[in-house]
């Protein structure tokens, strides 16, 4: 064998004990290494469009696990509407990498929260996803749980008396939360004059909601677009129509957190779609919005659970009825006897007894306006019979005019020519005072004594009061006195003494010609807080503090 034969075959040999050459890699260009990371993105969808009627502001973070072809991570979505109501979405998925195919498919499930329609509800939810080089498709149900029934707005308007009850017209906004579908398809678009990995997407597509037999169904169509430039900031532009929320378009803007070519996605191969994208569903949860309104509501006190009872007093017709708004008591006595919520007395009328006001229980005077609690926190404007008349007077008691029981009120009245204290409340808890005139008093205008709970003193008109306007002896209460003036009062104008605890707050107060100080404090342990106190021509200091540990 010669030489040029042996070194063929050594040749030959070699070549059969080499190793394979390596695999080419499966991303081939792609950096992105297996493991865990996060994303995020901060945006702001402008304008009305289907499932809201305002703008919001939403913050996502998208934790991740990355293992060659299984992707795994969580959705977490916060958004806020320029109401200033929250939301939030809270998400799990899955993508398999197919990259034989230039794609990827997903999964996803969701728990929503959205308090944007000033109500809270509830949701679950659940998602499919693919993405191709060109094309992309997802489809997401929704699922309502909890309250699906909610008022979203409840107004009380056109109050009127019937018999001796209220009755008003109920304004409801009702909202039914509801379930469905969307579904969209769209084409991707690379646009390199943009700068590397920006693309524009488009989409078209539709939605389908319905709920149970008192909601309807909404149906309607929508398209947007999406430019991504450069994995760093992508804008958006959306048209959707709809019978229930009618034609919208919304605009918006997000920005990926990290920036171009720290994000992933900015890494990796061009020609194979991202894994590294947030889902695309609704933030929202779909209400129907229905006009439930009702009239001739009666009205209910909170209180009791029970019809306010109104006990109608005109001291002017000169003879007695049984309550009715048509047919009045002539005397405050016999609508005391009734027991009624509410002693409403008819302007131009005169009362000139001492009156005793039960717990809860409500005198009120035809002048002015005049708002009642109604049950799940709402208020209603009370009617008016006043065309135009003077209002109510207490006046000539001898001795204390009014005497306040817990919770009870007085409203719409003038008081004048006491022999005593004008109204007097002791060892009893809240109440209020409301656009009240004093003239004449020998007393003191308005005395409580261990008082607790609140008590608000507002539009106060005091003259030629012989004791002080205010006093406050005693217990624990926070009290609020907002606009009110003090005119030719002997004594201080407001006086607190030996306050254990509780506050006082002082709104829009203003003193002339007082005897003694525009606000005396004794012993007073409360907080005190003023805005916009004014004391002129005081023969005291304005303001007189002694003792007490308050602030």
């Amino acid at each position: 064998m010669d030489d040029e034969d042996t070194s063929d075959d050594e040749e030959s040999m070699a070549a059969e004990e080499a190793p394979p050459a390596p695999a080419a890699p499966r991303f081939r260009g792609a950096v992105v290494e297996d493991g865990v990371g996060v994303i995020g993105n901060l945006g702001f969808l402008g304008l009305q469009t289907f499932g809201r009627d305002d703008s919001i502001a939403p913050l996502e973070v998208l934790p991740y696990l990355l293992l060659d072809e299984d992707f795994i991570f969580s959705d977490v979505r916060g958004f806020l509407s320029t109401e200033g109501r929250f939301g939030g979405n809270f998400g799990v998925g899955y993508r398999r990498l197919v990259p034989n195919q230039h794609a990827w498919y997903g999964v996803n499930a969701w728990y929503d929260v959205d308090d944007t329609s000033m109500k809270l509800f509830h949701q679950l939810g659940i998602g499919v996803e693919a993405a191709f080089k060109s094309f992309e498709f997802r489809g997401n149900a929704y699922f309502p749980v909890g309250d699906t029934s909610q008022t979203l707005e409840s107004n009380a308007v056109n109050a009127q008396f019937v018999g001796q009850q209220i009755a008003f017209d109920q304004r409801i906004l009702q909202g039914y939360a509801l379930r469905g579908v969307d579904v969209e398809v769209g084409y991707v678009l690379p646009i390199p004059q943009l700068g590397e990995h920006s693309v524009l997407r488009w989409f078209v597509g539709g939605y389908f909601f319905s709920g149970n037999g008192n909601s309807d169904s909404i149906n309607g169509v929508q398209t947007r677009a999406e430019a991504q430039i450069a994995t760093a900031v992508t804008t958006h532009l959306q048209f959707s129509q709809d019978d229930e929320y009618g034609s919208n378009v919304m605009v918006g803007v997000s920005l990926d957190v990290p920036f171009g070519e720290s994000h992933p996605s900015g890494n990796w191969r061009r020609n194979t779609p991202s894994p590294f994208r947030f889902v695309h569903r609704n933030y929202n949860v779909i209400l129907d919005r229905r006009d439930e309104s009702q009239n001739g509501v009666v009205a209910f006190n909170p209180r009791t659970g029970q019809a306010y009872r109104v006990a109608h007093v005109n001291t002017t017709l000169g003879s007695n009825g049984n309550g009715n708004v048509d047919t009045p008591f002539d005397n405050l006595n016999a609508a005391r006897a009734t027991d009624a919520d509410i002693l409403f007395v008819h302007s131009g009328s005169t009362l000139s007894n001492s009156i005793q006001l039960a717990d809860g229980q409500r005198l009120i005077g035809d002048s002015g306006q005049h708002w009642i609690d109604l049950p799940n926190a709402e208020s209603a404007l009370m009617p008016s019979l006043n065309s135009g008349g003077a209002a109510p007077r207490i006046t000539g008691v001898n001795g204390t005019a009014v005497t306040l029981g817990s919770n009870s009120h007085i409203s719409g009245f003038q008081i004048d020519h006491i022999q005593g204290h004008g109204i007097v409340g002791q060892d009893i808890s809240d109440g209020s005072i409301r656009n009240v005139s004093f003239d004449s008093i020998s007393g003191d205008a308005i005395r409580l004594t261990n008082a607790a709970g609140t008590f608000r003193l507002t539009d106060l008109d005091m003259r030629n009061v012989q004791g002080s306007g205010v006093v406050v002896n005693g217990g624990d209460s926070d009290l609020v006195l907002q606009t009110a003036s003090f005119n030719t009062v002997n004594g201080d104008a407001i006086r607190l003494q030996n306050n254990t605890a509780g506050s006082l707050d002082l709104f829009a107060i203003t003193a002339e010609d007082i005897g003694g100080s525009g606000l005396r404090l004794i012993d007073v342990d409360a907080d005190v807080t003023t805005s916009n106190l004014s004391v002129t021509g005081s023969d005291g200091v304005a303001i007189s503090i002694s003792g007490g540990e308050g602030t």
